[in-house]
Parts: structure tokens; C-alpha cells; sequence
């Protein structure tokens, strides 16, 4: 729909992600709790109202979770919005201060060894990425896409102009076609990674 596209996207960046939840979120519930609720971040600030009272006080840096709502784009399974609390996720990250990094250091470890304290609960690695052009078979698109009429999706037909990959947005069946596509691709780039892992269940009370 965006010609170029929002914020000049060009890639799609695969992450291998390990969580683990702290003690105190871990006993919330009787089987044990793994993610806290999801909150907004914007610009790197957390924008949810009482962030550090309600969250990072109560169970340290963890990650929360949240269902997405599907009705945008048709995906197999079960999508899912996940919040990582980084350094200093109370101020947007032109107001960062190394001091500020250093009294709230967020829950990234410094090593895959996921220690489940309050400033350690997840660790994430580059796992790959495509080139959305790839995906599209629009070459240059942020770049041509005024000068050559092509548009990846139009909302009011939709589909695509000079491109099928969008085309049925919200059909199931074309959504797990596309799926399917991006998993393929990422098998034959990095055929020495797993092709898939597991999603966690979103165990955030309802």
C-alpha cells in the first residue's frame, strides 16, 4: 500500500530468540507463568502508563506477549506481539544516558546463558533475513515504485500492481502459501539453521 514503503523498509530479519521468566513472574500462576503482559514501546519507551511500577518492579526486565489480532493479514497458527525490555526503557533513546543504562539495564543477556534473574531473562541472535524484493520479485521497489506504477498491495482491490505476493491478504489460503514461500526461502539461503522452531504458548491471563 506504501510507495516506498513505511519507513523504506527493505529486509525481513529472522532472530533466534531464548526467554526465560524470573522467579517471582514464574509464580504467578500455579503451573508457572513464562511471559508478563505485553507493552508498547515507542522509540525504545515503554509507553504503557506506571511501566516500571507495574512490570519491571514487580517481575524485573521480562518479556511479555500478546495475541495479534489477525483480522489484518491472514497467517497460519498463532501470531504473537512480544515485548523485550531493553537499557533504560523508561526514556525514548535520544534520552538515554549511559548512567540511566547502568541503573536500568533492561533484560538482555550478555550471553545465550539465560539466567532467568531480573536484568537476564532473554537472549536473541541473527538468524537470517530476505529481501522483501526477493519475496515480491519487484527489484528496487522503494526506489521505482512511483516512476514504474508497480504497488506491492492495494487495499481497495486487493492486490498487487506488477506483483502477486499480496494478493488476498486476509484468505487463509493464500496467507499459509506465503508462508510457506518465506519458510522455503529461508531453508534454501541457510540450509545449516532450523527451519522452524516452536512458538511458545502467550500464557498471559485473559
Amino acid at each position: 500500500q506504501h510507495c516506498p514503503r513505511k519507513f523504506n523498509m527493505e529486509r525481513l530479519l529472522r532472530f533466534k530468540v531464548t526467554a526465560r521468566s524470573t522467579a517471582k513472574l514464574h509464580g504467578q500462576s500455579p503451573g508457572g507463568r513464562n511471559f508478563d503482559t505485553f507493552v508498547a514501546f515507542d522509540q525504545a519507551k515503554c509507553t504503557v502508563p506506571n511501566c516500571q511500577k507495574l512490570h519491571w518492579d514487580a517481575y524485573g526486565y521480562v518479556v511479555g506477549c500478546q495475541p495479534n489480532n489477525v483480522g489484518q493479514v491472514a497467517v497460519p497458527g498463532s501470531p504473537t506481539w512480544y515485548s523485550l525490555p531493553g537499557t533504560c526503557p523508561n526514556k525514548f533513546y535520544y534520552e538515554k544516558t549511559a548512567e540511566c543504562n547502568a541503573a536500568e539495564p533492561g533484560g538482555f543477556c550478555p550471553t545465550s546463558n539465560v539466567t532467568g534473574t531480573g536484568n537476564c531473562t532473554y537472549y536473541f541472535e541473527r538468524a537470517g533475513e530476505l529481501r522483501l524484493d526477493d519475496l515480491t520479485g519487484l527489484k528496487d521497489y522503494n526506489k521505482v515504485c512511483r516512476s514504474s506504477g508497480v504497488l506491492e498491495f492495494n487495499m481497495d482491490t486487493d492486490m498487487g500492481v506488477g506483483t502477486k505476493f499480496w494478493n488476498g491478504k486476509t484468505d487463509a489460503a493464500a496467507g499459509s502459501q506465503r508462508t510457506q514461500t518465506v519458510k522455503a526461502l529461508f531453508a534454501q539461503k541457510y540450509p545449516n539453521m532450523p527451519a522452524d522452531l516452536d512458538d511458545p504458548t502467550c500464557d498471559v491471563p485473559q
